[in-house]
């Protein structure tokens, strides 16, 4: 018989009972309760998604604004499409190695975080159509090996990077369909490169249909082999020569040609051949979009691209004067226009073309300007004209003219002058090139104010590359003495910044020669040959120096230039500019450094004087230049270096070098200061991965284990042995080297199992855990492969019972029997009612009642021990199980719920049970990996806590004992409530008169539907009311609706599990009948000619309209229409009257109504 159980956790105790303290009781339950529910996530399907099968999630219509959490990793399908997803994150899908189907469409995604679907191996469909993406990125795609279709049609996407399908070896279609694309890189499609050399792309369908591109690079296609379908209309193309390379393509792919079609079975095959013949086509002007090239509608289209074409020839000459500039025309047409080169033809290098102000220039008509043209430019020059059509040469041939150089005036002449006079020495030239004219001693041609030292022999030379000419002028000076002149001085006002240069000129003319001395602000007096200190001095032509200024020497400086005849005095005025020291920038500043690095923190400080920098440390402690040049060897303040820019340098620093510093710029108008946080950054331990971590060694053997760790500070190594100890050092068995690592010496059995090497320091902990056996086997008994087993057995009275202690191991292992009375017998034993066999095996003779007790078989060696433990009891009588319920089970409990299957038995001796769960998994109620979830009764009686939906399903309950055995089937089903999908965001409004459809569609959980009207009518699951119908789906239908029908509909989706509510807001918007459009108050017409008398009218729901004729007759619009004798009413309201007669005259009256009112109009007609 089946039945419906529903049981909940707090009726019954077995969930809930521990052999430990309540509060320790209760703390576990809640944390088991946490991890099942964090479980339940991770296996399960996102709350607000469908799943219908393991491998899909449906996640559509959702109005999701990101992507779900808790999809399951082996999911093979997801659909997000239809959503409000703004933005895809490393994090979305990550782990969906499975993955084969994504859809994203229709959502607003705006941006792709790079490398976001680097974990979907698998993908083979990625479906982004309808979004808002505006660039694909280098690593956008990263990842998706196995891609194949990959649409990211109607977007915003204006930019691809060249490498965004890099590496997608198995992708074939890619549609970028209605984008704004305005141009693409040639290396777009390439799928897979070697170097530079061969590149290679993978695509068959390319869609680019309906974006903003004008043309395309000629080496779009160059790699796409594979290449058959390519979508291009919609595009603005300029059809011009950048186009041209299409065609050459298209011609050399041609559609033409012969097709097989090849039909095969494993018997025999068979090939139909096809051939496929193109026919060219005209394009007409009104398809150009581009350049005009067509002006007659219907005339073929032909692009002019032609190549290059030089005017003028193929050789030329010209002949120019040496020194002058020549023109070397050379004028190319073509379409598109040629770009010229010039070479000379002896090298075959092209000229280095520098602009307006190199040598050689190539202008805008492609004709060649060398400029200063000398011996060395005549020959031959090659223009080149080149387009991607072909290109043409024309060979120039130039000749430069050229003589030597000619001085003009007399070759030696003798002159003399008086000293302090001025003259000019001439030496006029001819020639080509243009000579160039130098002089030897004075080196220049116009002599000012002579002076007796400068008489002498003047030589002129004029040169160029023809020859040269040369002049001497014997010059004799007289001398003449004179006052002292100053002549030349600085700026009466000087103004010089503190610890500048100060220069002062003071030159004087005279004979003999003024002697120059200086009255300082100080008063003191300076000349060549008397300083003050070593920062003033005097040069030779008089000028002042002052090294480095200070605001002494601000004031009134005295030039006074002195000879035997007189002396000439000059004032000049010097200022001292000075600042205030400032530091910039001033703002607080934060510095990171990680724990033993070195730090630099800067501090530039501007001022006149030059401030002097010091440094305020976060203990309160100053350091300037002279406290580290005073520091002594030991001295703190040996790890801070102060550099003279005022940079603090810091070594290595540690904890302690954490805190506040401040920088102080101080000079003789003010100070400033800036503080700068430094943050030292540890780094925390971080064990590498060992070579080694887990070991079998023999006994008596010898292993290490590896422990390197890294981080900042350096961290101490600790390891914790299977005894819980904690060594730090070496002992008389444990080794512990400098770098971590551990010597393990002569294992025993007490040293097996975990080692945990702990790596600490201030910043953190980290640990590493190694296992160790022994390489042999502990001792199995009887197959059982624990350490410690009890079984229970029976015995007949006065019987002979043999019990089975069979022992394997490596080394062999020993047994030994231990009785009840603690007496140890071992293998072989034999006496006169008890015997050990050498197998180990127990046998008791003439079985006593007081036999009833434990024995306990013990197998040993040096890989450990076994421990069988048997609980014989002794009857005299057996009987076979028997369920207390023998029949069938149905168990029905909701999600999170506690469950009871029953599987109580009799029997003698007492019968073990056992379950079978749906995954055919058998559960004793021992250790397992089902967790405190499961719990088995002692009669047998299974409880299931905090139950999910993948516990449904069938499960077996078998009793058995020596006698026999049974087996019943308990079908157990766990429900959730359910969940309403279709949630209208607001008021639903309805027009009257029209049907009303409520939508209430669950997410798929077995549910009741029902819904309760405004009127509280209430329709259960799939029945029809009168104007209600509720359909199998769960949406309600109201036809003809009225202002009656407005109100809060609610519907109702209800399980065993619980009940989901739904209220929605109906309005129902109706007008009363209202004419807009009558006939006039009054009509005359003419006998025999039709007349239309019109009647609109509007109203929520449509009117109907009536006429009422002078008879009284009425004719209505219901139907298509109505007609009686000669007058016809159409469906729309218009009257007409086809043939009119004085009998017709009288009043008409048009009456539109609805349920909500009535309209009228009248007119009178008057038929002549």
């Amino acid at each position: 018989m089946d039945f419906l159980m529903e049981i909940k956790s707090k009726n019954h105790p077995t969930c809930s009972r521990m052999s430990f303290p309540s509060h320790l009781l209760w703390r576990l339950m809640a944390l088991l309760f946490i991890l099942a529910e964090i479980s339940q996530r991770i296996i399960g399907c996102p709350e607000t998604c469908a799943c219908f099968t393991p491998s899909e999630v449906h996640c559509a219509f959702r109005y999701l604004s990101e992507a779900p959490r808790g999809i399951n990793k082996a999911v093979q399908r997801v659909n997000l499409g239809y959503n409000s997803l703004s933005g895809i994150k490393m994090s979305d899908f990550s782990g969906l190695k499975r993955l084969e189907l994504l859809m994203l469409h229709s959502n607003t995604i705006k941006t792709i975080e790079d490398s976001s679907f680097c974990d979907l191996a698998s993908l083979q469909v990625l479906k982004m159509s309808y979004n808002k993406v505006e660039k694909l990125n280098k690593d956008t795609f990263k990842g998706l090996d196995n891609l194949v279709r990959l649409h990211v049609d109607n977007n915003l996407i204006t930019f691809i990077h060249p490498e965004s399908f890099y590496g997608l070896k198995m992708l074939q279609l890619i549609n970028l369909e209605g984008n704004q694309l305005q141009q693409l890189h040639p290396d777009t499609f390439i799928t897979l490169r070697f170097g530079q050399i061969l590149k290679w792309s993978s695509f068959k369908t390319i869609y680019l249909s309906d974006n903003a591109l004008r043309t395309l690079p000629a080496a779009l296609l160059s790699g796409s082999s594979m290449i058959e379908n390519l979508f291009l209309s919609g595009n603005p193309w300029s059809c011009d020569c950048r186009m041209s390379w299409l065609a050459e393509w298209i011609k050399k792919h041609p559609d033409s040609g012969v097709y097989h079609c090849i039909a095969t079975n494993y018997l025999d095959a068979d090939v139909l051949d096809f051939r496929v013949t193109v026919m060219p086509t005209d394009i007409e002007e009104e398809y150009i979009n581009g350049i005009k090239v067509s002006y007659t509608l219907g005339q073929k289209l032909s692009l002019d691209c032609t190549p290059p074409v030089i005017g003028g020839g193929k050789a030329a000459s010209f002949t120019v004067l040496s020194n002058s500039d020549a023109f070397l025309p050379c004028e190319a047409t073509g379409n598109p226009q040629p770009i010229i080169s010039w070479n000379r033809y002896t090298t075959g290098k092209m000229l280095v073309i520098k602009g307006k102000m190199g040598k050689f220039e190539v202008l805008k008509n492609g004709t060649l300007l060398i400029q200063r043209t000398n011996i060395k430019d005549q020959g031959q020059y090659i223009c080149n004209a080149q387009n991607k059509f072909g290109s043409d040469k024309l060979v120039v041939t130039l000749s430069v003219v050229a003589y030597p150089t000619r001085i003009l005036e007399t070759r030696i002449r003798d002159l003399k002058v008086i000293a302090g006079k001025t003259v000019t020495l001439e030496c006029r030239t001819e020639g080509r090139p243009e000579p160039v004219v130098s002089w030897i001693l004075p080196n220049h041609t116009e002599v000012r104010d002579v002076e007796i030292n400068q008489s002498g022999k003047y030589e002129c030379i004029a040169a160029n590359s023809m020859g040269a000419d040369h002049r001497v002028v014997t010059f004799s000076v007289m001398k003449k003495d004179t006052v002292p002149k100053i002549i030349s001085t600085s700026q009466y006002q000087t103004v010089v910044v503190y610890g500048g240069h100060l220069h002062l000129n003071c030159s004087a003319a005279g004979d003999p020669k003024p002697r120059i001395l200086w009255r300082i602000p100080s008063k003191g007096l300076v000349d060549q040959s008397n300083r003050m200190g070593s920062s003033i001095k005097v040069l030779e032509n008089g000028s002042l120096i002052i090294e480095s200024v200070t605001e002494k020497d601000a004031g009134d400086f005295l030039c006074v230039a002195s000879n035997k005849l007189g002396e000439d005095v000059q004032l000049m005025r010097v200022s001292i500019s000075m600042k205030p020291a400032r530091i910039e920038p001033k703002a607080f500043g934060k510095k990171q450094v990680l724990y033993g690095n070195d730090v630099k923190v800067d501090c530039v400080a501007a001022g006149l004087p030059i401030p002097e920098i010091s440094w305020g440390l976060p203990d309160g402690t100053l350091v300037n230049s002279a406290l580290q040049a005073d520091g002594a060897e030991g001295d703190p303040f040996r790890r801070y270096v102060l550099f003279d820019n005022g940079t603090l340098f810091l070594n290595k620093v540690g904890t302690d070098e954490e805190g506040d510093y401040t920088c102080y710029a101080e000079n003789k108008l003010g100070k400033d200061q800036m503080h700068i946080h430094i943050s030292v950054i540890s780094a925390a331990p971080h064990i590498q991965p060992p070579d080694l971590s887990q070991a079998k060694v023999k006994p008596g053997g010898n292993i290490r284990f590896d422990c390197k760790a890294i981080g900042e500070p350096k961290p101490k190594i600790l390891w914790m042995l299977p005894s819980k100890d904690i060594i730090a050092a070496s002992n008389e068995r444990f080794l512990v080297h400098a770098n971590g690592s551990l010597d393990i010496r002569n294992i025993k059995l007490s040293d097996v199992g975990e080692y945990v090497c702990m790596a600490r320091s201030s910043a953190g902990e980290d640990t590493n855990v190694y296992k160790l056996d022994l390489d042999g086997n502990s001792p199995v008994i009887n197959g059982f492969n624990q350490n410690r087993t009890v079984l229970k057995d029976t015995a007949i009275k006065f019987s002979r019972k043999l019990i089975d202690c069979q022992a394997e191991g490596n080394p062999p292992p020993k047994i030994t029997w231990v009785m009840p009375d603690n007496i140890f017998l071992t293998a072989p034993y034999y006496g006169s009612r008890i015997n050990v066999h050498r197998n180990g095996t127990l046998e008791i003779r003439n079985v006593r009642p007081s036999d009833t007790a434990e024995f306990i078989c013990i197998a040993q060696n040096d890989g450990g021990e076994a421990v069988m433990l048997v609980q014989l009891e002794v009857t005299e009588n057996l009987r076979r199980p028997i369920f207390n319920n023998p029949f069938n089970e149905r168990v029905v409990t909701k999600v999170g719920g506690t469950a009871v299957l029953n599987c109580s038995a009799d029997g003698h001796p007492k019968p073990e049970i056992l379950w079978t769960l749906p995954n055919r998994t058998a559960f004793t109620g021992g250790p397992g990996t089902f967790g405190s979830r499961y719990l088995l009764e002692k009669d047998g009686t299974l409880v299931i806590c905090n139950s999910t939906s993948e516990d449904t399903g069938k499960y077996r309950c078998a009793a058995k004992n020596k006698v026999g055995y049974i087996e019943k089937l308990v079908v157990f089903e766990v429900i959730r409530k359910p969940y309403i999908l279709t949630r209208p965001k607001g008021i639903i409004r309805a027009l009257s008169g029209e049907s009303l459809f409520l939508h209430c569609l669950t997410d798929g959980v077995k549910s009741t539907i029902s819904w309760s009207t405004p009127g509280g009518l209430i329709l259960p699951h799939k029945k029809v009311i009168g104007r209600y119908n509720l359909l199998e789906n769960g949406t309600l239908v109201v036809r003809e609706t009225t202002m009656r029908d407005r109100g809060n509909y609610v519907c109702r989706a209800k399980n065993d599990a619980g009940e989901a509510v739904l209220a929605v807001s109906v309005l129902i918007v109706a007008q009363s009948a209202r004419i807009t459009n009558g006939p006039p108050p009054t009509l005359k017409g003419v006998s025999g000619v039709p007349v239309q008398l019109k009647c609109v009218a509007n109203g929520i729901p449509t009117p109907d309209i009536i006429w009422e004729l002078p008879d009284h007759t009425i004719l209505s619009t219901t139907g298509k229409g109505q007609s009686l004798g000669k007058e016809h009413l159409h469906a729309h309201g218009t009257l007409i009257i086809r043939k009119p007669t004085i009998g017709h005259s009288g009043n008409y009256k048009c009456i539109a109504f609805n349920y909500l009112g009535r309209d009228t109009s009248t007119t009178f007609l008057t038929i002549l």
